[in-house]
């Protein structure tokens, strides 16, 4: 955003971190480049098979009305995988949704 001509004021208010943040990472990119900025962290295994995830979207696109207590318990009869906390699902509600 720096090198698109953004203001500092902008990017701390769009994505809701500090000037020091902005500052620490604008210096670590000027010195080590943009491979420096990506996350070590690749994520965990997913439980479902490419196929699996397919299928699951395929049903939701199929049902006029579900909520995510339907869409866990389909989950669980069908693939028996089950979910150990919604805490994690409802922790973040603004990125679930976008």
């Amino acid at each position: 955003m720096k090198l698109k001509g953004y203001k500092q004021r902008e990017i701390q208010e769009s994505l809701s971190v500090s000037s020091g943040f902005i500052s620490k990472w604008t210096q670590i990119f000027a010195l080590q480049g943009v491979s420096a900025l990506k996350l070590p962290y690749k994520g965990s295994v997913g439980y479902l098979k490419h196929e699996e995830r397919a299928a699951i979207i395929d049903w939701l696109q199929k049902n006029n009305y579900w909520n995510l207590g339907k869409l866990k318990a389909y989950i669980e009869e069908r693939y028996e995988i089950v979910f150990s906390s919604q805490q994690s699902y409802y922790s973040d509600r603004k990125s679930f949704v976008n």
